[in-house]
Parts: structure tokens; C-alpha cells; sequence
């Protein structure tokens, strides 16, 4: 049963948000835990369930399909994880070959698309499985290092983050061939690109690697703090947020040099949007002004949270409690103001 209740300033439903998607139509949001995608009429407000029974990722969307990787950790099953394809116009899934189904022992898939291909990287195999999202079928699997995690795109080529082996794949998108390994430090889980550098996340050995991208060679490395899990730029500026000294590092990108440190909570990443930046830290969302680098507002929650963007708002989700507290914040007058709420209970 569904249960919509029109109130004050938030949203209400049993699902640990893992994204929020949006077409023109519909908005998309993906339990991550429950495996479940409550599908949204943005001019109705009706809306449906689609029930799958795992745990399940982000979704990607790639002309008329929505694409969400799924793992079920069960020792009955042969293929404990799969690519789910979705009918953006009938918001029904597609049904397809065994050959979008993988081994991985329980562990969750990573995709990425560049161009009209899809990239499902399968962290228990070390391999990357390129798809013709075109034509929803398997093009080719590859072999790269231990335990792929991330991968970003720079031109042609594709990097892929292998937290085992303390590498990063370099495959040319052109043949899907990998070409070269580059060795960094302690576990990358994560690369983000800026101008001609790309900056490596390792969360084991607090640092970030910096890799000059004309030459695939790392040329510096800025240490930050405990167990960095991810990292996002803005203009000139980078900010590694660090789970285990729940604070945030801030990174001059025209020096790469560790300018600042910005406590925050718990946290295992940030979202920007415009001049602020969004964290949630265990019982609190803190917002920074990125013209200043300070903390200027906070919100007491009662969990961890997610955080996801819509077109025009802000969507912070409780990932452990049931039901979910998932708040709206306008983007549209800037002032941060709750808005709206919709009471969905799912049985």
C-alpha cells in the first residue's frame, strides 16, 4: 500500500535513498538496502513501486533507459549480481540475456557510461564489461588489477580505480583495450578530473595522488586526512572528505597544496551546488560557503544521511532508518528553506 500525506517540510518513505534521477516526467529515487525504485509522476504525483529483492546502485540514464547495478549476496545463486534495465517509457524492466548477470560473490558492481557505451566494472573477477547501450547487449569483457572500484573518463580513455592491487587501469575507449597500470598509493576509490590532472582519493594512506593526464605519470602526491572517501571540485579548489577525522580538506588546485581543514561530522562525501556545499556528518547536514570555506548553517537529523539533487531541489536521505526523512531544500529562491512534504508508507 502506498500512503501519500500532503504536510509541511518532508518527504516520508521506507527506502535508503542511493539516488535521486529525473526526466521530464518522472523522478526516480532508488532504495539502495530495500532494492526497490519508487517511480514518481512529477505533474501527478502518482506513483509506482518496482520491487527487485537486492541491493541495488545509482541509477545511470542513457536515452530511453535507466540502468541500476544489483547484488544479492546468496550462496544458492550462481549469479549474485546483474545490470537492471529499465523502460524510461513504460517504467517496466527489459528483460535480458544471461550475459548482463556476473559472479561477484556478494560484492557490488561499479557502472559508468561515456558515449553509447556502459562500463560495469566487477570488483571479484578484476574485470571491465563494456555494453552497446544502443542495443542493450555485451560488446566485450576485459581483464584489469585487483578490485575495480571507480572509473572517470578523460578523451578516449578511461581509468579505472582498483583498490587491491593500489592501481589505476588505463583503458583506450577506442579499442577497449587496457593500454597501461599506474601504480598510487593505499586504496583508490576514487578519481576526479581537473583541467589535465586527474586527483586519486586512497583512502588507506590519507593521501591524494596527482596524475599529469598528457603523460599518465603521477606527479605529486597531498597528504589530507584520515581515510578519505571521495572528493569534488569547485572553480580552482578541491574538498577530500575524510570519514575517520570527520573533517574536510581544502586543495588549492594551482599549487596542489592542502590549504585548509574544515571539521565537519562523519561524513562520506559533499555535493555542491552553486556557492555552497552540502555534508551530511552523522547527526547533522553542514553547509559551507565555498566563497569562504566556512561552515555558515546546520541541520540536526537523526541518522547518517544521503545526499542527492533533483533539477530544483535538494533531497537529504536517512540510509538506516525506516521510514526514510528525505527533505526538500529549493534551489530556486537560494535560501535553503524546506519545502513541501510528501508522506509515502510502503507495505
Amino acid at each position: 500500500m502506498i500512503k501519500f500525506i500532503l504536510m509541511a517540510s518532508v518527504i516520508i518513505f521506507n527506502l535508503t535513498a542511493q539516488s535521486v534521477v529525473q526526466t521530464d516526467a518522472h523522478t526516480y529515487i532508488v532504495g539502495k538496502k530495500e532494492g526497490n525504485i519508487l517511480i514518481l509522476d512529477r505533474e501527478s504525483q502518482k506513483s509506482k513501486i518496482i520491487v527487485t529483492e537486492g541491493e541495488l546502485g545509482p541509477m545511470l540514464i542513457h536515452g530511453d533507459y535507466g540502468y541500476v547495478t544489483w547484488t544479492k549476496d546468496s550462496e544458492k545463486k550462481l549469479y549474485d549480481s546483474k545490470v537492471i534495465v529499465i523502460d524510461l517509457r513504460t517504467n517496466t524492466p527489459v528483460k535480458l540475456d544471461r550475459k548482463f548477470e556476473f559472479i561477484t560473490n556478494g560484492q557490488s558492481l561499479f557502472m559508468a557510461i561515456h558515449g553509447d557505451v556502459g562500463y560495469v566494472l566487477n570488483p571479484y573477477y578484476h574485470t571491465v564489461t563494456m555494453i552497446d547501450l544502443n542495443k542493450n547487449t555485451v560488446i566485450k569483457t576485459v581483464d584489469v588489477d585487483s578490485q575495480p572500484q571507480h572509473m572517470v573518463f578523460y578523451g578516449d580513455l578511461g581509468y579505472v580505480m582498483n583498490t587491491e592491487s593500489n592501481t589505476v587501469s588505463i583503458l583506450d575507449l577506442m579499442t577497449n583495450t587496457v593500454i597501461k597500470s599506474i601504480s598510487v598509493a593505499r586504496s583508490p576509490v576514487q578519481m576526479v578530473i581537473h583541467e589535465d590532472l586527474g586527483y586519486v582519493v586512497n583512502s588507506y594512506s590519507n593521501n591524494v595522488s596527482v596524475i599529469d593526464l598528457k603523460t599518465n605519470t603521477v606527479i605529486q602526491t597531498i597528504a589530507v586526512g584520515d581515510f578519505p572517501l571521495s572528493m569534488v571540485i569547485h572553480g580552482d579548489i578541491g574538498y577530500v572528505v575524510n570519514r575517520s577525522s570527520k573533517n574536510i580538506s581544502v586543495l588549492d588546485l594551482k599549487t596542489n597544496t592542502n590549504i585548509k581543514t574544515i571539521a565537519v561530522g562523519y561524513a562520506e562525501y559533499m555535493v555542491i551546488h552553486d556557492d555552497f556545499g552540502y555534508v551530511a556528518g552523522g547527526p547533522k547536514v553542514f553547509l559551507i560557503d565555498l566563497k569562504t570555506n566556512t561552515v555558515i548553517g546546520t541541520r540536526s537529523i537523526s541518522s547518517d544521511m544521503d545526499i542527492n539533487f533533483s533539477d530544483t531541489d535538494i533531497y537529504f536521505g536517512t540510509k538506516k532508518l525506516a521510514p526514510l526523512l528525505l527533505f526538500l531544500i529549493s534551489l530556486n529562491d537560494g535560501r535553503h528553506k524546506l519545502r513541501g512534504l510528501l508522506e509515502i508508507v510502503l507495505n
